[in-house]
């Protein structure tokens, strides 16, 4: 489908937002103002997300309430009407415009959020590259407004790999500044009322307050979130719940939650920096390299040349030094002492080699 001139326009201008190299809140703020001018809506959201988990990390909402962010994450975990996980593995973007009243009326997300507040169509939008999902948007239009068009639609399908491309580059790259290695804990009751904390927690919570803006003293959705999840896991049997996190300071923290046995609803949250394990294959990704070139990183991560990785990997000489070359290209570099200075910068360091296939 040809977009109209104005969307077309709207398209390239995203595009080249996504591209410069702005601090990620800035670059969320941009790129979702100049969606809301050209897809007009009555309340509106660009979050990035962990993609491994694909919860919030970050972001802007503008028209909610603070107090929303809570239940819209649990109808949205709960599968509810156009799940952000199925519009990343399939079309990118959709609105409830074609859903029937009565499909709406069986929604929690609707019942609790869209029509208390006289809202009905919602377009969303999940930021996909290289098959992860770095951030989702959301606009929602009034109740008796104009449905969502299939070209606005398709907009959203347009930008979602370059909007994407610019959140993760922005994520993984940006220099960091913030808490530093020491874990911290903290324990909750069943009425997320604080019970116990290290010192170490107020660092870490104040760099993790970046989705609502919260006061001192509150703790922040996600953590809230982390708790209900782990009480939930608790109660089915089903996995202890953990999510990566990019504070605001640039740091990515591993968030890990608990549910205590023999407590009524007692929860230990554990928050420390993220391996570099953990990240590696994001950062690799982000600069283009395919699935072999990063096998060929981890080999010269490990200190071997061409021929030892030629014999590791099962590949020619020549074919290796093509690989070599070309990872040069991508990541800008002209030695192998500059890639590794380059891949590891920002703390993705020493744990390269674990995040790749050995072939012994």
């Amino acid at each position: 489908m040809a977009l109209s001139p104005r969307l077309e326009r709207a398209r390239r201008d995203i595009e080249a937002l996504a591209a410069r190299e702005l601090p990620v809140a800035d670059l969320v703020a941009s790129i979702h103002g100049r969606i809301g001018r050209a897809v007009p809506s009555a309340a509106s959201y660009l979050l990035t997300l962990d993609p491994a988990t694909i919860l919030p990390i970050g972001g802007m909402v503008m028209g909610f309430p603070v107090e929303a962010c809570g239940p819209f994450w649990r109808t949205e975990l709960a599968g509810d009407l156009l799940p952000f996980v199925d519009l990343a593995r399939g079309s990118l973007a959709a609105s409830l415009g074609d859903v029937s009243d009565e499909r709406l009326e069986a929604s929690p997300r609707y019942q609790a959020l869209l029509q208390p507040a006289g809202m009905r169509d919602e377009l969303r939008v999940a930021f996909v590259v290289g098959g992860s999902c770095w951030g989702v948007g959301g606009w929602v239009r009034k109740a008796g407004a104009s449905p969502f068009s299939a070209e606005e639609i398709e907009l959203g399908q347009r930008i979602s790999g370059p909007v994407a491309r610019g959140l993760r580059a922005r994520m993984l790259f940006e220099r960091v500044q913030g808490p530093g290695d020491e874990m911290a804990l903290l324990l909750v009751d069943a009425n997320d009322r604080v019970v116990s904390r290290n010192r170490t927690l107020d660092a870490w919570l104040a760099d993790l307050s970046t989705l609502d803006g919260i006061d001192d003293g509150q703790l922040p959705s996600l953590i809230l979130l982390m708790a209900a999840q782990a009480r939930a896991a608790q109660a089915s049997g089903g996995a202890e719940p953990g999510v990566r996190v990019r504070g605001r300071s640039g740091r990515w923290a591993t968030v890990r939650a608990s549910a205590l046995t023999g407590d009524q609803g007692g929860v230990v949250i554990v928050i420390q920096r993220a391996g570099a394990s953990e990240l590696a294959p994001w950062l690799l990704e982000a600069y283009g390299l395919t699935p072999r070139q990063i096998e060929v990183v981890g080999c010269i991560a490990r200190g071997e040349g061409n021929r030892q990785i030629a014999e590791r990997l099962e590949l020619s000489v020549h074919t290796v030094k093509d690989h070599v070359k070309a990872i040069f290209g991508k990541t800008g570099v002209a030695n192998r002492g500059e890639l590794l200075c380059q891949i590891y910068d920002g703390g993705v360091h020493g744990q390269l080699i674990e995040a790749v296939r050995h072939v012994d």
